[in-house]
């Protein structure tokens, strides 16, 4: 996940990782409306990710 509003690390550079990354079936790439930050949202796909991933 990437905040499209983030000072710090360019959505842009994001954008071209998860262009590359897309060749993993199991990739998924989820941007938010927020800076270099987290917010609740961000936090509930990060569970989201380690439940599925570690279960």
């Amino acid at each position: 996940s990437h905040g499209i509003e983030d000072p710090v690390i360019p959505f842009e550079w994001a954008q071209a990782t998860a262009e590359l990354l897309t060749a993993n079936p199991n990739y998924n790439f989820h941007e938010f409306a927020m800076g270099h930050s987290l917010n609740m949202p961000c936090i509930s796909k990060l569970q989201e990710f380690l439940k599925n991933t570690l279960a």
